[in-house]
């Protein structure tokens, strides 16, 4: 019998085993599940949309609009010498460094389809060009979860260090081990947009974006109570391996590094975002687990040094997701549910329109 036939006969066992176990335990846990869902969507509405929707929105419009290719002129220099990337893929690296999680690798997608960058280049600048955005990492994190802002710089001063370290070593690597050069079936033709389509563009891709992302938010915490009633010893780490966010709200500040860690990580709900966004690329997934595991264990081991040099000075609290609630006082995630909402809206009544046209 073939061995790759045998390894594909395993891989489907372990993935009905693990099908089949998830869905009874959905039936038998009914009551944690819906409790577990409950938390993501307040944990999306109070934490994941009001700090990532606004900068995911304004980092695909200066990438739509030009501004980006203008950016990427100013800093290029610096990330020629250093990473060894040009004009184009400059603001990339630098949008996907103050954006959030999947917003590198839909640009990335982006520069591709418009014919602006190879794929093994895409491929190659998708290890170094997801980031936690640090609106997320100082503000929901450090603030909100870990009630310290100094926490929250200290964790994005080591991540982004851990993305320019990956990207400086990716650098002398050659294009061609991230993958070949093999044509897709899109129209590589690029297309110029005003600035009003480009915002307009820029607010539904940002709505879709997060609309993505809080699907596995929510999933994922769903899933994070069965886990807490099967195994409660193990479970905030566990969870921490599959969402970034879900996991984060169990951690403590004696628990730095393995916040690090996570962020860098960011999850299988981040690798899975990650392959959604840049589906056009079809990035391999062994690559991309790999450059997160990097990240995170980068990661780790900055901030662990940093706090040896330089001990916290402040307490610091926890965040509990059993306490997060939509306030109607709450303007940041009104006013960004609002325009998601709006946004999803849009997107039924053109694919409505696209059908009775058909």
């Amino acid at each position: 019998m073939p061995k790759a036939f045998v390894v594909l006969k395993l891989k489907t066992a372990v993935v009905t085993f693990f099908a089949v176990f998830t869905a009874v335990a959905v039936l038998v846990l009914s009551n944690n599940v819906r409790l577990g869902i409950r938390k993501g969507l307040a944990l999306c509405a109070s934490n994941v949309i009001p700090s990532l929707f606004l900068f995911t929105t304004v980092a695909l419009f200066i990438s739509y609009s030009g501004i980006g290719r203008v950016l990427g002129q100013v800093i290029s220099p610096i990330t020629r010498l250093l990473l060894g990337i040009d004009n184009e893929t400059a603001s990339v690296f630098l949008l996907s460094a103050v954006s959030g999680y999947p917003v590198g690798a839909k640009l990335l997608e982006t520069l591709y389809k418009d014919g602006k960058i190879s794929r093994p280049k895409a491929l190659k600048m998708l290890t170094f060009s997801v980031n936690a955005g640090p609106s997320f990492v100082v503000t929901a994190v450090g603030m909100c979860m870990l009630k310290s802002n100094e926490i929250g710089l200290r964790l994005l001063v080591v991540h982004l260090a851990a993305t320019i370290i990956i990207a400086v070593f990716v650098r002398f690597l050659p294009d061609r081990l991230f993958g070949d050069n093999t044509p897709t079936n899109i129209d590589k033709t690029s297309t110029s947009r005003s600035l009003s389509d480009a915002f307009v563009t820029s607010v539904s891709d940002a709505g879709a974006t997060m609309l993505n992302i809080c699907a596995f938010v929510v999933f994922f915490s769903g899933i994070s109570e069965i886990l807490f009633e099967v195994m409660p010893q193990k479970a905030p780490e566990l969870i921490g391996f599959l969402e970034v966010t879900v996991g984060l709200v169990h951690c403590t500040v004696k628990q730095l590094p393995f916040v690090a860690f996570l962020l860098g990580f960011g999850g299988v709900s981040v690798i899975f975002q990650i392959m959604f966004s840049a589906k056009t690329i079809s990035p391999k997934i062994g690559v991309i687990i790999v450059s997160r595991l990097a990240h995170g264990i980068l990661s780790a081991l900055l901030i662990t040094l940093i706090n040896t040099l330089f001990p916290l000075s402040i307490e610091a609290g926890t965040f509990n997701s059993a306490n997060a609630v939509i306030s109607n006082n709450s303007l940041p995630a009104a006013v960004a549910m609002l325009i998601l909402c709006a946004t999803m809206l849009t997107f039924w009544e053109k694919s409505r329109r696209k059908t009775h046209t058909v």
